[in-house]
């Protein structure tokens, strides 16, 4: 019993202190020019996964790592491009969890920004007695509106590359 309290106790600590992006906190990207489109990806709180880092690949060239809480605004040409988000377990080192990806395409008009969103879905089942929370991750493509209000949340992650 004493073991289980402990169990818990610290599970909780754990989790409440998940890691967040600790990078300047978000600001609009200046007008874009009409040979260039601007894309933010972002990622904003969520409890699911909270320690693991969102890894983020475009058109095969590594782009981004985002912690909890993160965004990076990648300048790049117009036109579609094909993005991958992948899970950095860490020292968690779960490979199966690294290995499961996301896939989407965004089409980036000339001089536009376009705001991609990763996000977290729960379905739960109640099975034998006990709850079954089961979470899915998207990557889409986010109004502006909507965008721009969940960024003032987050901090600047790590941009690693900005494809050609």
């Amino acid at each position: 019993m004493r073991r289980r309290l402990l169990a818990a106790v610290l599970l909780i600590a754990l989790g409440s202190s998940s890691c967040t992006t600790v990078g300047p906190a978000y600001t609009q990207h200046p007008s874009v020019q009409s040979d260039q489109s601007l894309l933010y990806i972002y990622r904003p709180q969520a409890r699911a996964l909270s320690v693991l880092t969102a890894v983020f690949a475009m058109d095969e060239v590594p782009v981004a790592k985002l912690e909890n809480s993160g965004y990076v605004a990648v300048l790049t040409k117009p036109g579609a491009h094909k993005l991958r988000h992948n899970w950095k377990a860490g020292l968690m080192g779960n490979s199966e969890l690294e290995t499961q990806t996301i896939e989407a395409t965004v089409t980036l008009a000339p001089g536009s920004t376009t705001y991609m969103r990763l996000s977290s879905v729960a379905s739960s089942q109640y099975q034998s007695g006990t709850v079954h929370t089961n979470w899915q991750w998207e990557l889409r493509q986010t109004a502006e509106s909507v965008a721009v209000e969940e960024l003032k949340q987050c901090r600047r992650g790590e941009l690693i590359a900005t494809p050609r």
